[in-house]
This record gives C-alpha cells, sequence and structure tokens, in this order.
C-alpha cells in the first residue's frame, strides 16, 4: 500500500523524501516496480477462483467451511481462516436456509403481579399514593446504620398539621 502511494506521488516529491517518511526501504521500492503483486497476492486471486467454483457447484449454499472441505478434498493446502477471509472480502456467502429470516421482535413487558393489592392510581397528583404519615409512621421504629435517629422528620411535620 505504501509502495503504491510512493508510484502514485513520485513526480511530486522525491523517493528518497517517501521512503524515510514511510519508513520504507528503497531497494524494496525499486523491488516491487519490477513485480508489484506479491506471491500471496497470487494465490490468493487463483484461491479465490477455486472458492467462486466451488461456491457455484453448491449452487449458493455452501459457506466456509464446507468449501474448506470441497478444497481439502481436491489436495488444496490452505487455512480455513484464509478462505474465510477471502470469501469475506469478495462478498461471498451462503444462502440462509429455506426458511425466510424474520425480524425479531421485542419481548412483551411482564408486568409483576399485584400480591399486596395495592392501589397505584391516582386521582390528583401528590394524592392517593399512601400519606407520608403513615409511610413515615412504619419506617420510624428502624434504625438505619449511621443514624442516631430513630424517628422521621416527615413524620414531625404531618403530626403537628
Amino acid at each position: 500500500m505504501k509502495y503504491r502511494f510512493m508510484n502514485e506521488h513520485r513526480r511530486d516529491y522525491a523517493i528518497t523524501l517517501m521512503c524515510r517518511v514511510l519508513r520504507v526501504a528503497r531497494a524494496g521500492f525499486y523491488s516491487w516496480l519490477q513485480e508489484p503483486v506479491s506471491d500471496h497476492a497470487k494465490e490468493d486471486a487463483r484461491l479465490l477462483d477455486l472458492i467462486r467454483d466451488s461456491y457455484r457447484a453448491s449452487h449458493g449454499v455452501y459457506g466456509a467451511r464446507r468449501i474448506f472441505g470441497d478444497l481439502r478434498e481436491v489436495g488444496e493446502v490452505c487455512g480455513f481462516h484464509r478462505v474465510e477471509r477471502l470469501m469475506r472480502e469478495n462478498g461471498i456467502k451462503p444462502v440462509r436456509g429455506y426458511k425466510k429470516p424474520r425480524a425479531i421482535a421485542g419481548r412483551p413487558s411482564i408486568i409483576a403481579p399485584n400480591h399486596l393489592q395495592r392501589a397505584f392510581t391516582v386521582e390528583a397528583p401528590n394524592k392517593g399514593l399512601g400519606d407520608r404519615h403513615n409511610l413515615c409512621q412504619d419506617l420510624a421504629g428502624l434504625a438505619l446504620p449511621g443514624s442516631r435517629r430513630r424517628s422521621c422528620s416527615h413524620a414531625r411535620l404531618s403530626a403537628g398539621r
């Protein structure tokens, strides 16, 4: 990729400057000019043709695992991840099963049952959900860690009303 960039901009900048900035060897760039496609890239192209043939023979049903198995049967020496990478890069995907994929709907909300028979409906704001006085009287007997008072300040305010 760096060599390709250098080749495209070699008329604008000096090769030695680009080699220094991109941290590549000048000799490597000139050898790349003689043979720009690497052996690995050539092997990938050859392997991709075999993958496409196997994919067509299976009518687009086979995925990477089965195509890898087909290549092994033919006697091809390659890795599964290489086959998977080549298929992903070239957009070769297996056809999903005969069923049409469905959209996954969200689960319905589950409402907890009202075992205590509490009334959660209100007629007006700040009315009907319980009196603060009653709530504080229930909590007055609880001693919270780190608190010295056992009574609730709301209970004292409500009692005075």
